[in-house]
């Protein structure tokens, strides 16, 4: 009698489907010149390394990391609730 834990991988009941080519091999694209510096525990995307040095950083809506960590803890008081 085998042990409930082991399983061999022909008996497992979920199998990735299969392919005959790598992942892996695709194309990159060319490098743009973007800067990333993180501030203030957010990454900040800058054009390019004057921006950088500036501090002119491309502007989008992002949380402060304070926001960011108390919607993450609302989250995690969820999910140990059982699933959403």
């Amino acid at each position: 009698m085998k042990p409930c834990f082991f399983v061999l991988i022909p008996e497992h009941p979920i199998h990735p489907p299969s392919t005959d080519t790598n992942p892996w091999d695709c194309e990159i694209p060319d490098d743009r010149g973007y800067r990333f510096q993180p501030k203030e525990g957010v990454y900040r995307v800058y054009k390019d390394q004057d921006s950088l040095e500036q501090g002119y950083s491309m502007e989008w809506p992002s949380p402060d990391l304070e926001s960011f960590l108390a919607d993450q803890n609302l989250l995690l008081v969820y999910l140990t609730d059982g699933p959403l």
